[in-house]
């Protein structure tokens, strides 16, 4: 993996090695960019954003360095791989954070399952 702290810079050889490491299989590079998307912008909301009383845990500047999608056992269902960078509540900023999302297709686009 590329050093912590690199930054941008490390954004695509961090890709590769997610490719690298679980290769393709099934998912088309097309539905695999629009499910990596999908899956990002669910586990944004899930993770960032405003912060209320009640979710006291919320992450900020945060942003994708790489995501690929993989096939599950579930129909119509796929599982995101995200490595992501943001600042947890305390204000540390890290670039290696790592999360897994399931997508599936609803009304033929691919949405978070939370």
């Amino acid at each position: 993996m590329p050093v912590a702290g690199d930054g941008r810079r490390a954004d695509a050889a961090i890709q590769r090695i997610l490719e690298k490491a679980a290769p393709h299989g099934k998912v088309a590079a097309g539905v695999q960019r629009r499910a990596v998307q999908a899956a990002w912008s669910a586990w944004r909301s899930k993770v960032g954003g405003a912060a209320t009383a009640r979710d006291r845990y919320r992450f900020t500047r945060m942003r994708l360095r790489a995501g690929i999608a993989r096939t599950t056992a579930g129909h119509g269902r796929l599982v995101v791989h995200l490595v992501w960078a943001g600042a947890d509540p305390r204000g540390e900023y890290r670039d290696d954070r790592t999360a897994r999302m399931p997508v599936k297709k609803v009304h033929g686009r691919w949405k978070g399952v939370r």
